[in-house]
């Protein structure tokens, strides 16, 4: 059984998950996701489990668009029905890409009329940093976000180290960034990210860190933000019991 989480003590540092593939809410289990099934309290609807994040205090989101991620199409009307569920912030992962030029508009469209929302870049892509410029030609830095992806402690990115993405993030005035390693999510082992996020914050004390995948309960949040983060991502762990 999850230990219980305090939702009413973290306020916006908790911020509820939910993984879209084929427009259902889906359990991401250790990066496997060819092998992801639907979230089965609420039965895969993703309005609905962001309806129970809501009614159980947390009112931050981050959507992983697994399909963008994948290489396909951005879920771009679940993720406009999440956005008007009244989130105070939503971070989306839609795998972006810097030569999808229109996708890129569509951020920026997004941007000006919602301010709540914070798009991921992910390392895993394979993009250069300086690729970041090309988003930001549409949306500001303050409204970006850098995934520092991982696998087994590994970091998941082709041309630069985990160092050089938050050097060349920050030199653009791009101070969030996500530490994840998607071997540990949905698997409730624990965060493996933590030195990493000390580590990042000794070296960067201005930046914004969030973390998580694994969280197992109260313990484990404490533990994210004692390690420097201001945001833990948490899905499993608040789910009714019978889903833990």
């Amino acid at each position: 059984m999850c230990q219980p989480i305090q939702v009413s003590r973290w306020g916006d540092r908790l911020v509820g998950v939910i993984d879209l593939q084929g427009g259902l809410a889906v359990h991401g289990v250790a990066g496997n996701r060819d092998r992801y099934m639907p979230v089965k309290f609420c039965e895969g609807d993703p309005e609905r489990l962001g309806r129970y994040y809501l009614e159980q205090g947390v009112t931050s989101l981050y959507i992983a668009d697994l399909d963008g991620l994948g290489g396909g199409k951005f879920q771009i009307e679940v993720c406009g029905r999440l956005l008007q569920l009244g989130f105070h912030r939503i971070w989306i992962d839609n795998g972006w890409r810097s030569q999808d030029d229109g996708v890129t508009r569509e951020m920026g469209k997004w941007s000006q009329t919602d301010p709540a929302v914070c798009w991921i870049v992910a390392t895993e892509t394979g993009q250069r940093a300086n690729e970041l410029d090309s988003l930001l030609s549409q949306v500001s830095a303050a409204q970006i976000c850098v995934s520092l992806d991982f696998s087994n402690g590994q970091f998941r990115g082709k041309h630069h180290d985990w160092r050089g993405w938050i050097a060349e993030s920050v030199q653009r005035s791009i101070n969030q960034f996500l530490v994840l390693d998607v071997a540990s999510v949905g698997i409730g082992c624990g965060v493996s990210t933590l030195s990493l996020c000390r580590q990042m914050k000794s070296e960067w004390p201005q930046i914004a860190l969030s973390s998580g995948g694994g969280v197992r309960g109260e313990t484990d949040v404490q533990d994210v933000i004692e390690a420097g983060c201001d945001s833990v991502l948490v899905a499993t762990a608040l789910f009714p019991n019978t889903s833990c």
